[in-house]
């Protein structure tokens, strides 16, 4: 990331950390709808839909804050998607399989069970890039441990809804994009867990359920 990015994003007064699976893709390229190409994302399925990256994707909230620095973090108005854990993790199951990161028979049980091993520090057969199994608030947490509160926490289950709710403060008009990077699953995440693997879920994602208030 360049000074030059830097003032772009200062001048347009917001910041988001896209944590992923929570609709991030979308929400980047409505911020290049409205406010220009520094929120541009380019690794995506949907290429018709790419625009140039200025920043790696999924920054948490530590990795930015270093980048702008204290008085340009204090100043910027910062915003999140956070998903129900269950359903976040049955999308990274069927992003992966879409994306060719997994083996294309693994069940979504196997799956689980595998992430359950790299959450355990045990060798786990799959690699995956951690921060897409990071929970939403280890994206929150800046350098000394504790969560950024002056991060606003959007819900994904009512995202469009909410994101309009929050630029309308600022009187500003949100634009959605088209929905991007879906996981194609065709099914209910309700439908795709035992009761083993929603206690391996509750044990591994436990501090977003309790913190964001999360039910099966």
């Amino acid at each position: 990331m360049t000074q030059s990015f830097k003032k772009f994003i200062e001048d347009s007064g917001f910041w988001f950390i896209d944590i992923p699976r929570t609709s991030s893709s979308s929400t980047r390229l409505s911020l290049f709808k409205m406010f220009g190409k520094g929120y541009g994302k380019s690794n995506i399925f949907e290429k018709e839909f790419a625009k140039q990256s200025f920043y790696r994707d999924h920054l948490t909230a530590n990795e930015s804050f270093l980048f702008f620095g204290a008085n340009s973090w204090r100043k910027l108005n910062k915003f999140t998607i956070v998903r129900n854990s269950w359903e976040r993790v049955y999308s990274i199951y069927g992003y992966l399989l879409r994306a060719n990161l997994i083996p294309a028979e693994i069940s979504f049980s196997d799956f689980i069970k595998e992430i359950y091993k790299i959450f355990s520090n045990k060798e786990s057969e799959l690699k995956i890039w951690p921060k897409t199994l990071y929970s939403s608030v280890n994206f929150l947490r800046v350098y000394d441990g504790s969560i950024d509160k002056s991060i606003r926490i959007l819900n994904y289950e009512n995202r469009l809804e909410e994101l309009e709710n929050y630029f309308n403060e600022f009187n500003i008009k949100f634009e959605p994009a088209e929905p991007l990077m879906k996981s194609d699953l065709g099914k209910s995440y309700r439908d795709a867990y035992s009761d083993m693997e929603i206690k391996l879920v509750e044990k591994i994602y436990s501090e977003d359920i309790v913190r964001f208030e999360q039910k099966f």
